[in-house]
């Protein structure tokens, strides 16, 4: 009979082999959790972010300049190589008369984010606004090279060939040098938002204009306030004409904020927002409510222009959606914007109010 054949008794493994298959195991599970780990910071800092962009778009939108400066050093800490904040400094350089340190700061993103067109334009908007055309107009070319269907940079290029030809025209007939064309009117963007609308992120207008004259102001206003009534058609039932009612109401509500603004007119302004509205950022409705005095009374000039208005009726609230211009003696800026309405005491008041 055959021996059997000998069965291997397995060795009694080495410390040395227990300690590297620990180290492997703890290996294994170090990289997990640091996976974990990343994947909730990557949500926190989204969210972080997202609310950081928001905040400063609010900021620059009513020409509160230093509160959002102060929110991008504030968001710089968490990230300080996030290029949206970088683009949102140049912004700001702009809007307080620094061109300089924007040109610079602009000129620095070109090099390193080429492929984004608005940094390109900007820095054609500061330069036109310097009378720098031709510097311009190659910034606007760079800007429509990195995205061709770019329509902001496209109407600010059609704005440099007419200031251009302008100034060849006047050369030719020996215009007198004084008589020198102004700066055209241009827009300087105030986001960077891939995939956005160009009007989305407008925020700031550079090249400005000739101020208006109040009486100017008031008939810009007036405009907007003798939009005629929309209508409910004929043959329509009791519902859909009092859904026509409400969504005039809701638009005669916004207009009337909208000219008391323009008239600084304090106490109409501030009666158009309820007593629910929250103004975020920590404020109370109170501090918010004297900030908002401080900031509006002083001003000499203010223009509240509201365009595409559109309602949203949902029962007794509403949002109402438009483009906003705003133009003061300090500050001219546009954006667009979303009320939250809500019907309270037969008047449809402000509940919230955002850029967006």
């Amino acid at each position: 009979m055959p021996n059997p054949t000998p069965q291997a008794i397995p060795s009694k493994p080495s410390r040395l082999t227990l300690a590297r298959r620990a180290k492997r195991s703890f290996s294994t599970i170090a990289v997990s959790a640091g996976v974990a780990c990343a994947a909730v910071w990557a949500s926190t800092h989204a969210w972080s972010a997202t609310q950081h962009y928001a905040d400063i778009k609010q900021a620059l939108s009513t020409g509160e300049s230093a509160r959002a400066l102060e929110l991008v050093k504030k968001a710089k800490n968490d990230n300080p190589k996030d290029v949206q904040l970088m683009f949102f400094e140049g912004v700001i350089k702009a809007q307080t008369g620094d061109t300089r340190g924007a040109i610079a700061l602009f000129e620095d993103m070109t090099e390193k984010y080429p492929e984004l067109p608005e940094p390109h334009n900007n820095l054609g908007v500061l330069f036109a606004a310097k009378g720098d055309l031709e510097k311009a107009k190659a910034a606007f070319e760079r800007a429509i090279l990195t995205n061709p269907s770019y329509a902001a940079a496209h109407k600010n290029m059609a704005d440099v060939y007419a200031a251009l030809a302008k100034k060849n025209y006047g050369k030719a007939l020996q215009v007198d040098g004084a008589n020198t064309p102004n700066a055209p009117q241009m827009t300087l963007l105030g986001n960077l938002t891939p995939g956005a609308k160009p009007q989305d992120n407008v925020i700031v207008a550079m090249a400005k204009p000739a101020a208006a004259t109040p009486a100017q102001a008031e008939s810009n206003t007036q405009t907007q306030a003798a939009t005629p009534a929309a209508s409910a058609p004929a043959g329509a039932s009791d519902g859909e004409k009092a859904t026509a009612k409400a969504e005039q109401d809701i638009k005669d509500s916004v207009l009337i904020w909208a000219a008391a603004w323009s008239a600084r007119d304090i106490d109409s302004y501030l009666s158009a927002y309820s007593a629910s509205f929250d103004p975020g950022r920590g404020l109370t409705l109170g501090d918010w409510k004297q900030q908002r005095t401080e900031r509006i009374v002083p001003r000499k000039r203010i223009n509240v222009k509201i365009v595409n208005l559109r309602v949203n009726l949902n029962g007794k609230t509403a949002t109402a959606d438009f483009s906003q211009a705003y133009t003061s003696d300090t500050f001219n800026g546009t954006s667009v914007k979303r009320l939250d309405m809500v019907l309270e005491g037969g008047r449809w008041l402000i509940a919230k109010e955002s850029v967006r």
